[in-house]
């Protein structure tokens, strides 16, 4: 048994999957989610199921959470029952959430106030990378806590880049979600025109493949839509979150942010018809909507 307690709070997609990983590493683990019964599996597994956030970093020495967004990570951080109350002196909080930058810059202020710690270390990655524990994380912070929560980032990831403030952590996982949004917009937009002229959408991946646009992300992608599997690994609402977050900051930083702002349009389209809880990638059935046709493999 490992002798650090830790705490865990958001045990959804991806949250469920790095929170078991300690378990299964023997650290003493207390969870808590908003949705009660998202904790269950993980306690009938041995962890202890809180009844606050407060609770459990009053139980815990360091507290990860992964969280919708800023809103929810503020409340959890800051309310009557949050975290910030229930941390010891000289305790750690680590946020994995994809989150705005004035959400991480106002945490780590309010916690070294209070001789407490604040990191934000969002991952990139999806639930497969959670499970088999090889995510990218960005860890933004003061350099002597990061260096000595690194054994435990290690836990469910493959690399650490460090920051010297949480806001650069928070900046570049925006910047990095915004790719993933673009790509999926293009290909979305690539495979519907292709299908509605009747290229053989399995010879544009071929071709993706073996040149130099290609992506692991593409074909993956791509094969899934052919398939019509849209299982979510990443839903369509959380993806609207992160480029509505893009847009915002290209804003507040005097830079264009137009590319996802009509992103965030067209995945709006794709929520109304009702698939935000999809993958993301089911954005490209508000493209198939305005085309009247529906992309997938031909028949051989």
């Amino acid at each position: 048994m490992n002798e650090e307690k830790i705490g865990f709070i958001g045990l959804g997609l991806m949250g469920k999957p790095m929170a078991e990983r300690f378990l299964n590493a023997g650290y003493s683990l207390n969870i808590y989610n908003r949705t009660p019964g998202k904790g269950e599996e993980l306690k009938n597994k041995g962890a202890t199921l809180r009844n606050s956030p407060f609770e459990v970093a009053k139980n815990s020495d360091v507290v990860f959470t992964m969280l919708t967004n800023s809103e929810a990570l503020e409340e959890v951080a800051l309310s009557e029952n949050g975290v910030l109350k229930g941390l010891h002196q000289g305790g750690i909080h680590i946020d994995c959430s994809t989150v705005l930058a004035t959400t991480t810059s106002k945490l780590y202020e309010k916690y070294k106030k209070e001789g407490k710690n604040f990191i934000h270390a969002p991952v990139l990655g999806s639930t497969t990378q959670a499970t088999d524990g090889v995510l990218l994380i960005f860890a933004g912070g003061d350099k002597e806590i990061i260096e000595k929560i690194k054994p435990l980032l290690s836990r469910f990831s493959k690399s650490v880049r460090t920051f010297d403030h949480p806001s650069k952590a928070s900046n570049i996982k925006i910047a990095l979600n915004s790719i993933i949004s673009g790509t999926i917009g293009m290909l979305s937009q690539a495979m519907v025109f292709l299908q509605k002229t009747g290229v053989d959408n399995e010879v544009f991946l071929d071709v993706l493949a073996e040149s130099t646009l290609n992506s692991s992300t593409i074909q993956f992608k791509g094969n899934n839509i052919l398939d019509r599997n849209f299982q979510a690994r990443f839903t369509l609402e959380n993806l609207l979150k992160d480029v509505n977050y893009m847009a915002k900051s290209c804003r507040a930083n005097g830079c264009k942010g137009d590319v996802s702002a009509t992103l965030a349009e067209i995945i709006n389209e794709a929520i109304a018809l009702g698939y935000g809880q999809e993958d993301y990638s089911a954005v490209i059935k508000a493209f198939e909507a305005t085309a009247n046709i529906e992309v997938k493999r031909n028949k051989k």
